[in-house]
């Protein structure tokens, strides 16, 4: 299996250059609005593309969607408080909203009363260096997570959240 990595040079984002690596990959991570300003080829051999770094809409995936015949795409959502993402959602083809999805191993995602996200797990940082109050108002203990050792140390994003039906 031949793999190689392309890293984009600070401020060519929005170059040719950009939109001609693109098109010779197979998976891509980007944010939405480096994927909405790559121009559509013919040929292209995207089969995955995981969106990360800000908020993911629904027109922009209908958009990414009617551009390129990707296979899948993937919405992922983490806040640097934590690892790059946190959580993972393969969006259907045809979605009406999109998720955040389903936390990654090792990482436990809880709606807390004030009906914003909290993070828990291996995943979430040990707080802000030299900002200590900072820090505990930021990385909570939460009791559903288990004894007060700082293995249920949990980021509290702030970013307001709600479980769907499918538990996503």
């Amino acid at each position: 299996f031949k793999c190689r990595t392309w890293v984009v040079p600070d401020g060519d984002e929005r170059s040719a250059s950009l939109n001609d690596h693109v098109h010779k990959a197979t998976i891509v991570l980007m944010t939405p609005s480096q994927a909405l300003v790559i121009r559509p080829a013919r040929q292209t051999n995207v089969q995955l593309l995981v969106l990360a770094g800000e908020a993911l809409t629904l027109s922009a995936v209908q958009s990414l969607l009617r551009s390129f015949n990707f296979c899948r795409v993937w919405n992922s959502y983490g806040p640097t408080e934590t690892t790059d993402y946190v959580s993972v959602c393969l969006v259907p083809t045809h979605a009406s909203s999109i998720s955040i999805g389903r936390p990654i191993c090792n990482t436990a995602l809880v709606v807390c009363d004030r009906r914003t996200l909290l993070i828990g797990g291996k995943s979430v940082g040990a707080g802000y260096k030299n900002l200590a109050a900072r820090s505990r108002a930021a990385f909570v203990y939460d009791a559903q997570q288990g004894a007060n050792d700082g293995s249920s140390r949990c980021y509290d994003s702030g970013d307001r959240a709600r479980f769907g039906a499918s538990g996503e």
